[in-house]
């Protein structure tokens, strides 16, 4: 999260119970769907197109002409993806316990798994990107394991929601900008290779939607629980919101390319995550106090949905320049 998060993690196991069966029902409703159509990393890999590599000769065998943004999304969504081994813990720290989260965020680690693994070597079989940087960037991301620490359970909730619905577009997006690659290329052999690696992109960008639908869902139920408390960290994590890739070697330079090639952009943020869940899903903008509700508690209710809103205005004004 940017500057200025508290990071101080503060548990809270109630608001957890309650949101356990939710937890179960939109378990139960994820695996229906991801285990429709059971997909394996190798399926999307091109692997009679690999060479073995060789230190001594140049890393781009087959002489590809790859836009610099594009490396920059395909490193960024790798290296997003490597980093598994930090955000794990963390899930495991913020919903953790022997139940329907546990399960959950067990099965969200295997299925996280799977998108390094087609990733990455589908990167490396058709050699995309230089092999040599991309594992010095990987070991740089994965050592100092740089990711965003959340202060509760709540607040972890909201940024999973945003931040699987923004990994969604821009793996999407990736894979269409290689896939209009691939119809550059005048070699039949190397536009399948290249539109079966695409496939693996867009399938690992159905996962992310997957895990959005359920972070999105279990904030809607968190949201009828607690209007308050859930508008208080919606407000934080909109102000303080960044992907995961914080860590990752010159990940201002990478994300102001990627930016202006349109595959993730401070613009997109706010027209294709922000403004379909806060609004559409969540009605932020037209939310009004529960009946039971108190005076005073009506007045901190609409002080807390005001916040979110200038919150949001500030975001959108900023897209609005870069």
């Amino acid at each position: 999260m940017r500057e200025g998060y508290d990071t101080t993690f503060v548990a809270d196991p109630e608001l957890l119970l309650d949101l356990k069966d939710t937890a179960g029902i939109l378990m139960e409703r994820h695996l229906a769907a991801s285990n429709k159509n059971p997909w394996i990393p190798e399926s999307y890999v091109p692997y009679s197109f690999a060479t073995d590599y060789n230190p001594n000769e140049p890393w781009n065998v087959h002489g590809w002409d790859i836009p610099q943004w594009l490396d920059d999304a395909l490193t960024v969504n790798l290296s997003t993806e490597d980093n598994l081994p930090y955000y794990s813990p963390d899930l495991d720290k913020m919903f953790g316990g022997e139940s329907e989260w546990d399960a959950w965020n067990k099965r969200w680690t295997a299925e996280e798994r799977r998108h390094s693994i087609v990733l990455r070597s589908g990167i490396m079989a058709l050699r995309l990107v230089d092999p040599v940087k991309l594992e010095a960037e990987a070991m740089i991301q994965v050592s100092t394991g740089e990711v965003p620490k959340l202060t509760t359970p709540l607040d972890g909730m909201i940024y999973v929601a945003l931040q699987e619905l923004a990994t969604f577009i821009s793996h999407n997006n990736t894979a269409n900008a290689l896939e209009g690659f691939a119809n550059s290329v005048v070699s039949k052999n190397q536009h399948n290779a290249l539109s079966m690696f695409v496939g693996g992109i867009k399938r690992t960008g159905k996962d992310e939607n997957l895990h959005y639908l359920f972070y999105k869902d279990i904030c809607a139920e968190a949201y009828r629980l607690r209007p308050l408390e859930f508008l208080q960290s919606l407000a934080r994590v909109i102000r303080y919101f960044e992907m995961p890739g914080t860590g990752i070697p010159d990940f201002k330079e990478k994300s102001e390319r990627i930016a202006a090639a349109g595959i993730y952009s401070a613009k997109i943020h706010v027209e294709k995550v922000l403004e379909p869940v806060i609004f559409r899903q969540w009605h932020v903008d037209s939310y009004s106090s529960p009946k039971a509700a108190t005076p005073v508690e009506s007045q901190e209710l609409e002080k807390a949905r005001e916040n979110v809103m200038r919150q949001y205005k500030l975001i959108k004004r900023v897209a609005a320049i870069t």
